[in-house]
């Protein structure tokens, strides 16, 4: 077991909206925790839009006293050098310590890091939905304390009694803990960097077993090309989608979609595209050239002679938050077909929703929520089986430890530059010379 000499563990914390800075809090001691711990030593974390809004609003949802301003005015807590919401959750580490029950681990092992701890007791983690867990700890977020209360004023001057709001650590840190059945082990062949990867596929693997997509799916109509919608993609032809149409804005990261997903034949005596298992047809459609509403632009797809869509698509995924997406896959389904809505609004709710399209064609609607028992492994195993690949492609830059805020903006700002559509951020615990 290694020893830490350190006292400090450096993070990035998050105060408020577009209030962050580098800090410190203590380095967590592994005899705190339960024997099936093990204490990590991060290598790089990715950004995700989620850490974008809290970067720009202190937090995402309706729930504002779930966002770092109110986390910090809270009576003990303030704005100093340790406290606030340590950021991150998208992230891979190197094993550092292990506590005494763990088995399927050993000092020095790369993991992939699942940033979600269930209850594991109550009825929606019984049924292997934990990403619906009602006490959920999930990295870099917030739940209450219902045994400790403070008081909250309204307008009116009204005292209530809340319970207190406490955060989840994130992984941009130098040292995290986990229990052990929340760190998946890397083959040789996964990089650290890839494998930050798998956070995102494990959401898609989610959507899309959600979505029922199989051999005899047809059509997948993914709309959004970023991250999570390329991640979608790419599963869905995994699991045997005949036909990809991908709908996005923006041109180069439709562009970075097809190179992605076909590939460019063979490379080094293998094919190069993710795609390539299932032999899928993909179309990359930028859906701001045709229709000048969601109706019309989907039934300019569906009417698309080299798509042949016929009455529409079979499944839907939504992948970018945007109303007008959501509304497009409803159009550009086929009667009885399957939606997914995976991407996060940027509001609670959504007007000109298609309600009686809806309706009369039956669609089924799903809500997605990150991922539950079973997803993070798949998605896992799916890259180290090579059926998912070339998943480094995805990778805008790596940016240094001190340059958080940077590489929130170029997530905030979709700059590509004509590379992948992923950040990293390095963690001050990474070694010199590790991949």
């Amino acid at each position: 077991m290694a020893n830490i000499s350190k006292s400090e563990n450096p993070c990035v914390l998050l105060h408020g909206p577009e209030s962050a800075c580098l800090g410190t809090i203590p380095v967590p001691k592994l005899s705190d925790y339960p024997a099936d711990h093990v204490l990590l030593q991060t290598a790089y974390t990715g950004v995700c839009g989620s850490d974008v809004h809290f970067h720009l609003h202190g937090g995402i949802g309706s729930d504002n006293r779930k966002y770092a301003q109110y986390y910090v005015s809270q009576p003990g807590i303030g704005k100093d050098s340790s406290n606030g919401l340590v950021m991150g959750h998208e992230a891979t580490a190197t094993v550092y310590q292990i506590g005494p029950a763990v088995r399927s681990l050993i000092v020095g092992d790369n993991v992939a890091i699942e940033p979600a701890i269930p209850c594991r007791t109550c009825i929606r983690c019984a049924e292997g939905m934990y990403n619906l867990c009602f006490d959920m700890r999930f990295a870099a977020s917030f739940y209450e304390d219902a045994e400790i209360t403070t008081t909250v004023t309204n307008n009116n001057g009204q005292a209530t009694k809340v319970p207190f709001i406490r955060s989840t650590p994130g992984t941009l840190s130098e040292y995290y803990v986990l229990p052990e059945s929340l760190c998946y082990k890397l083959p040789e062949h996964i990089s650290l960097k890839e494998g930050v990867l798998i956070e995102p596929l494990a959401v898609a693997v989610h959507a899309v077993r959600l979505a029922g997509i199989n051999p005899m799916t047809k059509s997948v109509l993914v709309t959004g090309a970023g991250t999570i919608g390329l991640a979608v993609a790419a599963i869905a032809c995994s699991y045997g989608a005949n036909k990809l149409i991908l709908v996005d804005i923006d041109d180069k990261k439709l562009s970075l979609a097809k190179e992605w997903l076909l590939g460019s034949g063979h490379e080094n005596g293998q094919m190069s595209g993710t795609a390539i298992n299932t032999a899928t047809t993909v179309h990359a459609i930028n859906s701001s050239h045709i229709g000048n509403s969601p109706a019309e632009t989907a039934t300019i797809i569906k009417q698309d002679k080299n798509i042949n869509l016929g009455t529409g698509a079979d499944a839907a995924i939504e992948a970018t938050g945007s109303p007008l997406a959501t509304r497009l896959c409803i159009h550009a389904l086929r009667p009885g077909g399957h939606m997914v809505q995976t991407g996060l609004s940027k509001t609670a709710a959504m007007n000109d929703f298609p309600i009686t399209d809806l309706s009369e064609k039956e669609i089924h609607l799903h809500g997605a929520f990150r991922y539950k028992s079973g997803d993070f492994e798949t998605a896992r195993d799916l890259l180290a089986r090579g059926v998912v690949r070339n998943v480094e492609r995805l990778i805008n830059k790596v940016w240094e430890f001190e340059e958080f805020e940077e590489a929130w903006k170029a997530t905030r700002d979709g700059n590509i530059g004509g590379r992948g559509v992923k950040n990293l951020i390095t963690c001050p615990g990474l070694q010199e010379g590790s991949v």
